[in-house]
């Protein structure tokens, strides 16, 4: 009996650390998603390590300061994986996980249909006039449109003043609104004229709605919510 202990023991233990050290920032919560993933992640992107050079940029390339966010990653595969440690890197225009402190895992863009991550759903979305496509937020959807956020960075070059003294380059995040219509692409400024103009008769009844709940146009989730409003006019 003792020895069937010890057996059923040393099982479980090896059975937890291979749980625990198999693809480094992925979670565990769904064994059978993890595990296709491990085995699909060649094909999907690639882990390439962290080059430091002596030249340092202030400010952040990725939409988030910390790499504490999961994710739901679904593939052109018809599979989704789940992931943990994974930012968005706006410079770059793709998404990344933080594998170990000298290198990341980047996915190949033209092989995720769509990223959601705490709530925040992102998609790929083709752009005419540079004929390639981008990754962009899904921010909200009308009846005959979708809003969405399209993400870039600016560098900011420092200065050599010796008067005001030396500052460093500085990465600025920017972001474009646009409207995804059947007729195409269109730049967008997300405000209270140009949403309530969207919903022609109904304009009053969605200012209204939006000052009685204090929601704000310029608040991508509060905007989500006077959309999904307005759709039910």
């Amino acid at each position: 009996m003792k020895n069937v202990l010890a057996t059923l023991l040393i099982i479980l233990c090896c059975s937890f650390t291979w749980g625990q050290t198999k693809g480094p920032g992925i979670s565990n919560q769904n064994e059978s998603v993890f595990n296709s993933f491990d085995q699909d992640k060649d094909n999907l992107g690639r882990t390439k390590a962290i080059v430091r050079t002596g030249k340092i940029i202030d400010g952040y390339k990725h939409i988030w300061k910390e790499w504490n966010k999961n994710g739901v990653v679904e593939a052109t595969n018809g599979k989704k994986y789940r992931v943990s440690k994974i930012n968005f890197n706006a410079k770059n225009n793709w998404f990344e996980v933080n594998v170990h402190e000298d290198s990341t895992y980047t996915f190949d863009r033209r092989k995720v249909n769509k990223v959601v991550i705490n709530d925040r759903t992102f998609i790929n979305v083709e752009f005419p006039e540079s004929q390639r496509s981008y990754v962009v937020e899904q921010i909200a959807t009308g009846k005959d449109f979708m809003l969405i956020k399209k993400y870039d960075v600016e560098i900011l070059y420092g200065s050599h003043d010796p008067m005001r003294g030396t500052t460093r380059d500085k990465y600025k995040l920017l972001d474009d609104y646009y409207l995804k219509t059947n007729e195409g692409l269109e730049k967008f400024s997300p405000k209270k004229s140009s949403i309530t103009k969207l919903y022609g008769n109904n304009a009053k009844k969605i200012a209204a709605y939006a000052k009685k709940e204090k929601l704000s146009f310029k608040d991508d989730k509060e905007l989500a919510q006077i959309i999904t409003y307005a759709n039910s006019l």
